[in-house]
Parts: structure tokens; C-alpha cells; sequence
């Protein structure tokens, strides 16, 4: 393709007075990625920034420092750069060098392109979405994964060169005689892509010369299907903004929405964004199946459970913090801590927790539940706390913020849940002591 031909055609992705900023490993699509902007950047009015990640992974990324200073000086581009240890990345945070990597270069464009007030523009190529399509459905991936790259992000990420190959940049970059560096890692096959890139993908050229093209038809197809189902998944989603959906509607949604379904909720109200196939299906059984009081983790921060005939998805509840609290309460009046009201009186207000206060100390404990905490529910019969909870059905995932009023060693009432027999309210108590708490009683 001719370069003018090239950089006509990309113009008209960019509009006029627009603010950019090139994501220049120093590669040859960066590069051309860098130069095509810079051939229309008067006519269009662009203002137009380059930004490096230097990995701290190969001997010569310190030459493409120096390469992507000496280009950007040249073009005059302002340059910003920042330094990485994409390895130690990878280890603390379990992910392959590849996500981490990308991880930590997202982590740096995004937030400078709003500091400029710019948007990042990245080289991906047409070779580069047929690998990720292969790469996908080789390891199995639903449709959005086949679906490949595409050419928006949804956090404003700008593709332009999607339908352009890698052989045009290298063609341009060839008749402007401008050099470019090569990462000697993509030359390696311990890494499933460049097996696909140096093997797999010629082969298929062989049975199809124009397989690249195919590739962009139906990333087009799928893409397009995918955005309408998704339309849809996101109007049900936001119709239950709670994170709460009736269980015999969910299930009876057609498995492509049902997945989607779980996918979109999975990011909206437990924080995963990219809930794996795998899971989703795991997510998916438990709903179908409809157990009630059942719930699995989704994710490293989310909750699905299955209570009351809804499904409820949620981040995981953290353990609270210990709760240890010396109350003295006396007739006739009232005690506040916090939240909480301890209250005497000759009448059962019905509200709260009530006990009979003739029945209790005047010195009392309220705090978390410990392992092998019990308390009485007949005149002989005691029943451990958490065999209670369990009962009642009460959430495994909010458990632990039940909490217990004690007189010495002896439970006296699980807040909110039950009273133990032996301070029970009777046809005979005449003085009660109500327990409430303000924010309250959304667990009864």
C-alpha cells in the first residue's frame, strides 16, 4: 500500500484538534503508529505525546529508551517514560509476565493521557487480532473472547490500525526509511502467541492465502452480535441495581444471556472483570440448579448465593474486627453506645431484642461470636451459635457480624436472632430490657 494512501485513510480516524497519546514501545507498529500521526498532525491540528514502558526485562530495553528519546526529539513529540519490574509484578500479583506487563503499561498511559487531557492510541494490528482470536479459541474461550479486539476499549483506549497488517506498517515505515526496533522475546516459542505468530498463522495461510481478511470479517460478525446481546445483559443488569435477581427469572433466561448475565454482574457489583469461562459456567450450574442458601466466591472479591428464591451477588463481606463492649444498665433508664440503646421499662416496647431484665446482670458484655460459644434454648439444652445461624439461614458471608450479649460466661441473646431461654420475656416479666441497634433490623 502506498504511504499516502495509508496515511490518508487513517486520518479520518482522527479528528481535528484531538490530543493523543502514542503508546511507543519503539517497534515497528508503534513506530509507524507515531509517524503516521505526525504526517497529518499540522492539517489535522493534533497535538500529539508518546509514552515508553521500560520493562526491566531484556539487555536492550535500555537502547529502546534511547531509541523512542531520539525519534520523539526528532518528531517533535513530547516523550514521557516511566521505569518497571514487570517480573516482580507478575509474582506478587500471580499473573504471567505478558499480564503484567500490560497491567503496569495500562497503569501508566491511562492516567497520563487524563493528566493531558488525551486519549491513548495503541499499534494493534490485524496480525495482532487474528493471534489473539487463535489464542482464544484454543484455550477455549466464549464468543466475547472470540470475538478479539476491539478497535475501542471500553476505558477509551483507541486501536486505529486493527485493519491494517502488519506488512503495510512494515512497507510504510520501509518508504520513509525510518528504522525501528525488534524485541528479540518475540523471536522466542516459549510463549504460546509467538508459536501461533511464527507457526500456526502461516499455516492457515496456506489452506487460505487471504485468511487475514477472513479474520476481519468475522471479528466484525461477532463483534457486532456481541454488542447487541450485551445491550441487552446491561438492561437487566441495571434493572436490579441491588445485585438481587428472582432466581426463577435468571434461570430461565436463554444460557447466552444467563452468561452474559453473571459476566456483567460478576464486574457491576463484585469488582471481577473478567470472570473466566470456567467460572462462569461453575456460576452458572449453581444457578440452574437452584439450591436454596447456597453461595460460592466468584472471583478474588465476590459472593454469589442463592437465598429466599433470589440470587445475590455482592463483594465477599470482610470478617469485622473484634467487637468488645462493658455495658451497665439499671432500671428505668436508658443506655447508649454507639449505635446501640439499652433500654429498661415496664411495658415490651416490641421492638429490638427484648429480655427479661430480672433475668439478667446489671453488667453486661456485648461482643463477637467466638468458636464454641453456646447458648440455651431449653432448661437443659444448649445449642452452639453457630449451628444457630446456620437455622436460620442466616448468609454464611454475614455470620460473623452477629454478636452476643453475655453476663459473665453465659450468652444471654444473639443479636438479632434469638433470646436465650433463661433470659426470656414471659407472661410473668414485668420489667424488659430492649437491645437495638440504629442501623438496624435488616437480618431478622
Amino acid at each position: 500500500m502506498d504511504a499516502r494512501v495509508l496515511e490518508s485513510q487513517l486520518k479520518e480516524s482522527f479528528a481535528p484538534r484531538s490530543r493523543w497519546v502514542v503508546a511507543l514501545s519503539g517497534g515497528a507498529d508503534s513506530v509507524a503508529l507515531l509517524r503516521l500521526l505526525c504526517s497529518f498532525r499540522e492539517e489535522q491540528n493534533l497535538t500529539v505525546y508518546a509514552a515508553h514502558v521500560h520493562h526491566g526485562l531484556r539487555k536492550r530495553a535500555d537502547e529502546d529508551l534511547c531509541f523512542v528519546r531520539q525519534l520523539c526529539r526528532k518528531l517533535q513529540v513530547p516523550l514521557y517514560s516511566t521505569r518497571i519490574h514487570a517480573d516482580r509484578v507478575a509474582e506478587e500479583q500471580g499473573l504471567s509476565l505478558e499480564a503484567a506487563g500490560r497491567n503496569c503499561r495500562y497503569a501508566f498511559l491511562l492516567p497520563l493521557a487524563k493528566r493531558l487531557n488525551a486519549t491513548v492510541v495503541t499499534a494493534h494490528t490485524l496480525n495482532d487480532q487474528a493471534e489473539t482470536m487463535l489464542l482464544y479459541l484454543i484455550r477455549g474461550n466464549g464468543p466475547e473472547g472470540l470475538a478479539g479486539i476491539r478497535k475501542w476499549r471500553e476505558d477509551g483506549v483507541f486501536r486505529p490500525l486493527l485493519e491494517h497488517t502488519k506488512e503495510e506498517l512494515l512497507s510504510y515505515l520501509e518508504a520513509l526509511q525510518q528504522p525501528h526496533r525488534e524485541d528479540e522475546s518475540n523471536e522466542s516459542d516459549a510463549f504460546l502467541r509467538n508459536r501461533i505468530r511464527h507457526e500456526l498463522l502461516p499455516l492457515l495461510e496456506t489452506y487460505n492465502p487471504s485468511f487475514m481478511q477472513g479474520v476481519q470479517r468475522t471479528a466484525k460478525i461477532l463483534q457486532a452480535d456481541n454488542e447487541y446481546l450485551q445491550t441487552i445483559a446491561s438492561a437487566l443488569v441495571s434493572a436490579h441495581s441491588d445485585g438481587s435477581f428472582p432466581l426463577t427469572a435468571i434461570k430461565n433466561l436463554h444460557p447466552a444471556m444467563l452468561h452474559r448475565v453473571i459476566r456483567l454482574s460478576a464486574k457491576t457489583f463484585c469488582g471481577e472483570n473478567n470472570l473466566s469461562t470456567t467460572e462462569t459456567e461453575q456460576v452458572a450450574a449453581l444457578i440452574l440448579k437452584g439450591s436454596a442458601q447456597k453461595s460460592r466466591p466468584i472471583g478474588k472479591s465476590g459472593l454469589v448465593r442463592i437465598c429466599n428464591e433470589s440470587v445475590n451477588f455482592s463483594k465477599t463481606v470482610e470478617k469485622p474486627n473484634e467487637v468488645w463492649y462493658n455495658i451497665t444498665v439499671s432500671e428505668n433508664s436508658e443506655t447508649i453506645l454507639g449505635d446501640w440503646s439499652f433500654s429498661v421499662s415496664d411495658s415490651d416496647p416490641k421492638i429490638g431484642l427484648t429480655l427479661d431484665y430480672d433475668k439478667t446482670g446489671k453488667n453486661l458484655v456485648l461482643r463477637s461470636k467466638k468458636d464454641g460459644d453456646r447458648i440455651a434454648i431449653d432448661t437443659h439444652k444448649h445449642q452452639k451459635i453457630s449451628d444457630l445461624l446456620i437455622n436460620r439461614k442466616v448468609p454464611k458471608e454475614v455470620r460473623d457480624q452477629a454478636l452476643l450479649v453475655c453476663d459473665g460466661d453465659e450468652v444471654l441473646a444473639v443479636y438479632p436472632y434469638r433470646v436465650a431461654y433463661s433470659a426470656a420475656v414471659t407472661k410473668d416479666t414485668t420489667r424488659f430490657l430492649t437491645i437495638q441497634r440504629s442501623d438496624n433490623d435488616e437480618h431478622h
